[in-house]
């Protein structure tokens, strides 16, 4: 997925009320109405101008690298989670119960290694 582009950040007209109300009115047939593409293309839609359009696009993208960063760790962290778990459930590690106990630890996601140093 890539951030979203200026293009993909213009309005969609198609779904909204007034469209299809404006489609309605310009529709042949009494059961199913239905309005031809050269009728509809006579819509006219209103877009802003390019500063507000690449101050968006700007908005857009930074949210979604934000979204992405925290995509990462989230996964990162389940990964932590999904190593250390198992080892605590059994009794391999344990969380220290006092600060001299603490236990200063480095995690590899790469290869799901831990390695630990006791720190007195």
């Amino acid at each position: 997925m890539r951030p979203p582009s200026t293009a993909q950040i213009t309005p969609d007209k198609s779904r909204s009320a007034p469209f299809i109300d404006f489609c309605t009115a310009v529709s042949t047939g009494t059961k199913m109405p239905r309005s031809e593409w050269k009728d509809a293309s006579k819509y006219r839609v209103g877009f802003p101008d390019s500063d507000i359009l690449n101050a968006l696009a700007q908005l857009a993208r930074t949210s979604y690298l934000k979204v992405a960063a925290l995509v990462r760790e989230a996964r990162t962290l389940i990964a932590v989670r999904d190593a250390l778990l198992p080892k605590l459930v059994s009794g391999q590690i344990r969380v220290p119960l006092t600060r001299d106990e603490l236990v200063v630890g480095q995690f590899d996601s790469s290869s799901a290694a831990i390695s630990c140093s006791v720190q007195v």
